[in-house]
């Protein structure tokens, strides 16, 4: 073969450009059988992925969490009140486990040790505070700005209630007023006992309308007879 490849005739020289050219036709040419990958067209890179299960997926999970995230969802949480399924009857000790499993006890504590009320400054002092102070402290306070307003009117209710110093129940944000669940508990309880005497003041003053009314009445009657 080294032979023939350095061989300086003519002839035998023709012969091996003829057999390389053949070979190169023979090798670019395409198999019989075989297709040509296409060649990426404009705006497409590289190879077109294939549809798996798992792009079927990632397609609708992402349909998913985008309808989540425009909604408003609510979750509700399912509890399994005794374990024969039987309604009107409540085994405490199955409601309890179940609570304690899915964390909604320890969350209940973490929130208590927080402050999960939230009031607004303005519904805060008209709705509340407005209501447990007398007439005077209440005309007094109102002549301050809103904010200090709260910070005052708090402050003496906690000295009055003895709320711990070390350890405040309530904070004044910019908008909000945020207070832990024992302080909102009394400021609650002390605003209906406050509305509770005011009803009932109402509606002594009112059928004691009534009856003079009916009294009046049965007076005059009388006098005519």
């Amino acid at each position: 073969k080294n032979s023939i490849e350095s061989s300086t005739d003519p002839f035998v020289s023709g012969l091996m450009e003829r057999a390389q050219t053949a070979a190169l036709e023979k090798m670019s040419s395409p198999q019989p059988g075989h297709r040509a990958a296409p060649a990426p067209g404009p705006g497409r890179a590289g190879k077109i992925k294939p549809h798996t299960v798992c792009l079927d997926f990632k397609g609708q999970l992402e349909s998913l969490v985008t309808k989540m995230g425009s909604a408003g969802p609510h979750f509700v949480r399912c509890i399994k009140p005794n374990p024969e399924k039987l309604p009107d009857r409540c085994h405490r000790s199955t409601v309890v486990e179940q609570l304690r499993s899915g964390g909604v006890i320890e969350a209940l504590h973490v929130q208590r040790a927080g402050y999960p009320c939230r009031m607004l400054h303005k519904s805060c002092w008209k709705e509340n505070l407005c209501l447990i102070f007398k007439s005077e402290e209440r005309q007094r306070y109102e002549s301050m700005p809103l904010e200090p307003r709260l910070s005052a009117a708090l402050t003496q209710l906690g000295k009055e209630l003895k709320w711990e110093v070390k350890n405040p129940v309530f904070a004044i944000g910019k908008t909000t007023v945020f207070f832990k669940m024992s302080a909102y508990e009394t400021i609650e309880g002390m605003k209906v006992a406050m509305l509770s005497t005011a009803a009932k003041t109402v509606q002594s003053a009112w059928r004691r309308h009534i009856l003079h009314g009916i009294y009046v009445m049965i007076r005059a009657r009388v006098i005519s007879l």
